[in-house]
């Protein structure tokens, strides 16, 4: 299909859209690196990738062919992007290689299509890291193996699912787009608990004559259609795009109307480089922000985005930042953690000019609910960041059918320790922490658990590891409050 930007064009995001690029390895290669260094000076290549089963595709020459086959792109990427390179570009062209495993889904050419075992995936995953490794410009991530195969499973399973899906979520499994949520071995149980093969629904091949779970549903496009696109695919034969050319027939314009996308949307020249001229007086405003409700399950990230997307409807004149890809001025305190409910996280905004007497109001109704304006104050520019000096914080746990006596003689041994040492698991390994230092007071009232940190001294312990670490179990946590302390007087921000 003909790309909807022209190759060379630049994204909202800032990224170059490359399009359909026709030939060997060696011009596509030629191709990628001449649209990035030439048109528009961009150092990274993202390469996403989809790896289809070598049953499917009748022209594989041999097994993993494929696999090979994109390292060899890489190095041929590099070489000419090497060979290429303007003189007076230093670094290095890097290759971000995403690869993700072919999950067939319903309604598509492809529904009729099994997935390769998790075995396979795994193999093939092993493999593309074997041919990458020696490229040090190269770095590969890959979609998880057990989480694309349960994805198959659903896209084209049947209604004996819905046992499997409730069964599932009473074990549990309730964050699983989150890796360290996600339990597989939990999955496998609902399904063996219900007397289903969850391999067999992922590797199923369906024939042209079988009927379909979902083949009552309607979806526009044409049943015959579909199978003759998944039998020009396996061939390796492209279809015509019906916007630039001749009808397919696919069924769903039935003569009666054509497909017609949106025009691309203008982007204002005033949020692009160098269009914008900050005017000379600027206005900063700290707001605080409750956090209640299912709010308190976004990630830091996502919260962010939330009171971005509030702040456009509220149409504060919210400045923005003067680089090739502007964001608005916001500056967070401390991260808001996922599972978190908060009645004061802070921010500051900076404004281009004051706004109106209700703007207040206007923004609490901008809100999504679960997130509650607390406070809104006009500060100093000059007013330090929220990250540098906010230094305190307080914090409960409620938790729910614990003993008490034992509870208390989990904070008395905590208090009395001189540290204690906790591991932590992140993305680049293990690591252990003394989280002791930061704890300054800690107090039992029944159930619950009220505790003080410092922020700035080591390791502050988050409120899931204490509780687990108190009474082996989680408990609803509450940040009560941050504050700034400068060792004479402890203030709100």
């Amino acid at each position: 299909l003909k790309p909807l930007l022209k190759s060379g064009d630049v994204s909202e995001k800032g990224t170059v859209v490359i399009g359909t690029v026709k030939g060997d390895q060696h011009d596509i290669g030629k191709n990628l690196v001449a649209i990035m260094l030439e048109s528009k000076g961009f150092r990274v290549i993202d390469l996403g990738v989809n790896v289809a089963p070598e049953k499917y595709v009748e022209t594989a020459i041999k097994e993993n062919a494929d696999i090979i086959a994109i390292g060899e792109l890489c190095r041929k990427i590099l070489y000419q992007a090497k060979k290429n390179k303007p003189a007076d570009i230093r670094k290095p062209v890097r290759i971000s290689l995403g690869v993700s495993s072919f999950v067939p889904k319903s309604h598509t050419p492809f529904q009729w299509q099994g997935q390769d075992s998790m075995e396979k995936i795994l193999a093939k995953q092993q493999l593309l890291k074997e041919t990458i490794k020696p490229m040090k410009q190269v770095s590969v991530r890959f979609h998880d193996a057990p989480a694309s195969m349960l994805e198959a499973v659903f896209a084209r399973g049947d209604r004996r699912l819905g046992r499997v899906l409730l069964n599932a979520w009473s074990k549990g499994c309730h964050m699983d787009g989150w890796k360290e949520h996600f339990d597989f071995d939990k999955w496998l149980a609902a399904f063996e608990q219900e007397g289903l093969d969850p391999h067999a629904y992922a590797q199923r091949q369906f024939a042209y004559c079988e009927p379909l779970p979902w083949q009552h549903l309607d979806c526009g496009v044409r049943f015959d259609w579909l199978w003759q696109e998944f039998v020009r695919a396996g061939r390796a034969q492209l279809t015509e795009d019906c916007r630039h050319g001749s009808c397919s027939g696919c069924g769903v314009c039935n003569g009666e109307w054509s497909c017609i996308y949106a025009p691309k949307r203008q982007v204002e020249k005033a949020i692009r480089k160098g269009s914008l001229s900050l005017p000379d007086q600027l206005y900063k405003y700290r707001l605080c922000l409750a956090v209640k409700g299912t709010m308190a399950w976004l990630s830091h990230l996502d919260l962010l985005c939330a009171v971005e997307r509030s702040l456009r409807r509220s149409g504060l004149p919210v400045a923005y930042s003067q680089g090739f890809n502007p964001h608005m001025q916001i500056s967070w305190g401390p991260a808001h953690p996922v599972g978190l409910y908060s009645e004061g996280e802070y921010l500051d905004i900076i404004v281009t000019q004051q706004p109106g007497k209700e703007w207040e109001d206007v923004l609490a109704k901008s809100l999504p609910a679960g997130l509650q304006l607390v406070e809104a104050k006009e500060v100093e520019l000059s007013e330090p960041a929220l990250m540098s000096s906010v230094n305190f914080a307080r914090y409960m746990l409620e938790f729910s059918d614990v003993d008490e006596t034992a509870l208390a003689e989990a904070i008395a041994r905590l208090l009395a320790a001189p540290s204690c040492f906790i591991e932590r698991h992140t993305s680049k390994g293990s690591k252990t922490v003394d989280i002791r230092p930061s704890i300054c007071s800690m107090e039992q009232k029944g159930q619950g658990v009220f505790y003080e940190l410092r922020l700035d001294n080591g390791a502050a312990i988050k409120p899931t590891e204490l509780s687990i670490l108190l009474a082996g179990k989680y408990a609803k946590g509450l940040r009560l409050g941050l504050f700034i302390d400068d060792g004479k007087e402890r203030r709100r921000p």
